[in-house]
């Protein structure tokens, strides 16, 4: 970029700012680059400069209200490079977090960032860094947290620093003043005016930090879990087997090495499923609710659910799965439906078994080798027929003997997923539910078929909307179809 910018306007007026600052200095890998350009609608102005070099790949995406651009160069094509004129900010609003942004001076946009360790800039044109709190630099050495203005004023102005602030005061290891602390304490009810989108983005880079259970825990001290997800607050004091919730909440969060968030949000809520009396009761509910607070979407609920829901299935296999059935793993595989959702639930596993079941995940996924040769996994298994037959068999009409007689038929496949069509024919033919009930698996976690599920589903019955002889739509006609359209 020196070289491309020598001898043109941009030239001593482009400096890296921020987060690759720090990371040079600390030694450590830069992960992503922010740039900002000390000219009065620099950051947009200089990304279509970059556009008429042909230096980008496309055209850069734009934020006029903040004077910001995102663009990607040919030479670096996989990483987002953002560009930003230096701001002076005013928060005229205390309901908003949207500021009024207008042209800054260096000094200006330094002194509005969230820590002395952040507001480091780097010279592009001559390789120097600028350090114009005083302190960066020997804060980094010193490892201390601090901010560049007063702390109060930095998170009246944007409390989402305050997540920012523990976020990077763990990840680094550093301990936090008890200044800097008590100011967060005392602002964190300012945290009701972020939207939950940016608080779901913040709170996702905590849960895929390093020493995210200390950062948990800070979060907790510091009056922050009220307003990311409310419900986290039941598993506090909460107990299991004499330990905290909380606490069992921390360590398999700790343990957890797969960065995927869908892992983390379920390692962090399983533990919902474990509250004692009612709560366990509404325990899936509650853990929708936590999920919807920070507005994530239905596939991302219903994965998150899927691993939490089957977390503890294997805690009664013993600590080398010596108690472990085939149609055990069977039905899990069937449950999971795909190889790479049942190797994620056993990687959440591995982490709750760490310190009591160490190598039972290993022997799991030795016996799911062995199944997979021997062909009869059961990951996208089908049953051989379904409602219309069975009705035929057993000559009976739809109701609850037909969907009881499907999850016989998928117990049966989960000890034998090679037997044919004849044979579940004459098992069915035999079949009494009495008789059945010594060889079948508790019918709670016996799920039905998916595909031939809705076709035994008991329907409930529907007012039709209809019209009389003359014409006219009957009594309350027009209320049930507006019910039925919702």
């Amino acid at each position: 970029m020196r070289d491309k910018i020598a001898g043109t306007k941009w030239e001593g007026h482009l400096f890296t700012v921020g987060g690759c600052c720090r990371d040079m200095v600390l030694g450590g890998d830069i992960t992503d680059v922010d740039l900002a350009i000390d000219l009065p609608g620099g950051g947009i102005e200089f990304a279509d400069w970059l556009r008429s070099k042909r230096l980008t790949i496309g055209s850069p995406v734009k934020f006029e209200k903040y004077g910001t651009a995102m663009t990607r160069l040919k030479a670096f094509p996989h990483d987002d490079i953002e560009m930003v004129q230096t701001r002076a900010e005013k928060y005229t609003d205390r309901n908003s977090r949207n500021p009024e942004t207008a042209f800054g001076s260096l000094k200006d946009d330094c002194f509005r960032r969230d820590l002395t360790i952040n507001s480091l800039y780097y010279d592009i044109s001559n390789g120097k860094i600028i350090d114009l709190t005083g302190r960066g630099l020997s804060d980094i050495r010193n490892r201390i947290i601090c901010t560049p203005s007063d702390p109060d004023s930095t998170y009246d102005d944007d409390p989402i620093r305050i997540l920012r602030t523990i976020r990077f005061a763990t990840r680094l290891g550093w301990e936090l003043p008890a200044d800097i602390f008590d100011s967060m304490k005392r602002n964190v009810s300012r945290l009701s005016i972020i939207k939950p989108e940016r608080m779901r983005g913040e709170f996702e880079k905590i849960l895929a930090s390093r020493n995210v259970d200390q950062a948990l825990r800070l979060l907790r001290e510091c009056g922050v879990l009220p307003y990311i997800m409310p419900q986290l607050e039941l598993l506090c004091g909460r107990q299991s087997d004499g330990s905290p919730l909380w606490n069992k909440t921390l360590s398999v969060l700790s343990a957890l090495s797969d960065k995927s968030m869908t892992l983390r949000m379920a390692a962090l809520l399983y533990n919902m499923l474990q509250l004692p009396g009612k709560l366990h009761q509404r325990g899936r509910h509650v853990m929708i609710q936590a999920m919807l607070s920070l507005k994530y979407h239905n596939p991302f609920i219903k994965e998150v659910l899927l691993l939490a829901e089957h977390a503890l299935d294997t805690r009664s296999w013993g600590a080398l799965a010596e108690n472990m059935k085939d149609a055990d793993l069977r039905k899990l595989q069937y449950a999971c439906g795909k190889p790479e959702r049942l190797d994620a639930l056993l990687t959440l596993i591995e982490a709750i078994n760490k310190h009591d079941m160490p190598r039972q995940t290993e022997a799991i996924r030795i016996r799911l080798e062995e199944l997979h040769r021997a062909g009869t996994d059961m990951y996208t298994y089908h049953l051989p027929f379904a409602e219309r037959r069975i009705k035929k068999l057993l000559h009976i009409t739809p109701g609850p003997l037909v969907e009881d007689t499907l999850r016989y038929m998928l117990d049966m496949a989960f000890i034998n997923p090679l037997r044919s069509r004849q044979e579940f024919e004459r098992l069915v033919s035999e079949y009494h539910p009495q008789e059945a009930a010594a060889i079948r698996m508790p019918e709670s976690q016996t799920p039905p078929d998916r595909n031939q599920a809705r076709n035994t589903r008991r329907k409930t019955p529907q007012r039709r909307w209809h019209r009389s002889r003359k014409g006219r739509k009957s009594p309350g006609a027009k209320d049930t179809k507006e019910k039925n359209n919702v």
